[in-house]
Order: structure tokens, then C-alpha cells, then sequence
């Protein structure tokens, strides 16, 4: 995902927050459809198969943005743990200078 601005865990919100919204949209057609039953409304029915296809759309890109995000995030989490192995590599061998340099000011490399 190159050139992505938006944090994976963010897309996912966006993309649940717009199905619910549809399919909010889709149950307040139903139940003014269902109020009006007397009555033939071809807009209502047309609202109606418009939440619904909207729905299934972001049903879809909810999925792809899923693995998209989850691919992003495997990829990130290899990146920063080479960073985390290159910190530790770092860290031991300051340590054992130090190690060796006090070793080395006490004169215990002598060997007693």
C-alpha cells in the first residue's frame, strides 16, 4: 500500500462507520415504505435498491481494505522489528566494551 496517508486501523473505522450509516439509511426507507403500505411509492423503492447496493459495495471494500491494511501492517511491523534487532545488536556491543574497558582500567586483563 505505497502512498498510503490514512492509518490502516482508521480505514477500517471509515469503512464500518459508511456501512452503518447505509444501512441505517436502508432501515429508515423500509420502515416509511412500510408506513405508507397503501400507497405505491417507486421512490422509496428506488431509495431502497440504492441502500442496498451501496451496502453490498462497501461490504466489498471493507474486506479488500482489510487485507489491505493487514498486508500494510505485516509489512510495517517487519520493518520496525529489523530496526528493534539492529537497537539490541547495538546495545550488547556497548556493553561489552564497557565491560572491557573497566576490565581493562582495573587491570584485571592481566589475568591475575
Amino acid at each position: 500500500m505505497e502512498g498510503v496517508s490514512i492509518a490502516p486501523r482508521r480505514l477500517r473505522q471509515i469503512c464500518g462507520r459508511t456501512g452503518n450509516r447505509s444501512s441505517k439509511d436502508r432501515d429508515q426507507t423500509v420502515a416509511l415504505r412500510d408506513k405508507v403500505a397503501n400507497q405505491t411509492s417507486p421512490t422509496l423503492d428506488g431509495q431502497l435498491k440504492y441502500y442496498e447496493s451501496e451496502i453490498a459495495r462497501y461490504q466489498k471494500e471493507e474486506g479488500e481494505l482489510q487485507k489491505k491494511a493487514r498486508e500494510y501492517e505485516a509489512r510495517q511491523y517487519e520493518a520496525l522489528n529489523y530496526r528493534d534487532d539492529q537497537f539490541a545488536l547495538s546495545d550488547a556491543a556497548l556493553s561489552m566494551s564497557i565491560a572491557m574497558l573497566l576490565a581493562f582500567l582495573r587491570g584485571d586483563w592481566q589475568g591475575a
